[in-house]
């Protein structure tokens, strides 16, 4: 994607309420029931602004993936490196790993303040969307993030069989991002005691429970 580069804080702020704008309307509608002109009328801009800035609607859904997912897979990745150096293979390395995964996501979605709820509801939306452009856009993101991890994982699970150790991180993912985008729902039907708006709170019950899952025997599944 090329950038464009800003001539001034103006349009810098232009910029940004493109962006924010796109996410909201594309996470709440879908990718492609939203036009640029509705975005543009959000944000306050003309189309010409968009195409100044990210040349089309596609290039600007990747802008919204580079400002929010590459933090967050960079993170990772630093963390993994880090977790990967730790001396042996037990259950404090797999803490280490998943950690690794979990809190980049949990920190910085809330440090996005409003955006990290749109972020999850996009992504959760994007997920299913039919669109052979969005997959590659996805693919492209989560790909080498999904690889290291996976083989981290293996490496870390040696009696488990291939399959189980995929299915298991697809688990993995599917309670962070419900952690992430329903967050709202649990707080009343807990009397109040577990509230996922504490990110430390929500890290440290999440971590151990995501462990002992991943560790569980296979059972009577073959090994791959």
């Amino acid at each position: 994607m090329k950038r464009r580069k800003r001539a001034n804080g103006r349009g810098d702020e232009t910029r940004m309420r493109i962006l924010d704008a796109a996410e909201r309307l594309i996470a709440a509608e879908g990718y492609a029931t939203v036009s640029l002109r509705r975005i543009t009328q959000a944000a306050g801009a003309n189309i010409a602004a968009v195409n100044y800035y990210f040349e089309s609607k596609h290039a600007l859904l990747e802008a919204i993936f580079v400002r929010r997912i590459v933090p967050i897979n960079a993170e990772r990745m630093r963390l993994l490196e880090a977790a990967l150096a730790l001396p042996g293979a037990g259950r404090e390395k797999l803490e280490a790993v998943v950690r690794a995964f979990v809190e980049p996501h949990l920190r910085l979605t809330r440090e996005f303040g409003p955006g990290g709820t749109v972020v999850m509801q996009l992504l959760g939306r994007l997920s299913t969307d039919p669109e052979g452009k969005i997959e590659k856009l996805l693919l492209k993101q989560y790909d080498p993030i999904w690889r290291r991890f996976a083989a981290a994982f293996r490496a870390l699970l040696p009696h488990l069989g291939k399959a189980a150790v995929y299915w298991r991180f697809y688990y993995l993912l599917g309670a962070l991002y419900y952690l992430s985008s329903a967050r709202q729902w649990l707080p009343r039907r807990s009397e109040r005691l577990c509230n996922p708006e504490n990110v430390e709170e929500a890290i440290e019950s999440l971590i151990p429970f995501l462990v002992g899952a991943l560790t569980a025997p296979e059972g009577n599944a073959k090994p791959a």
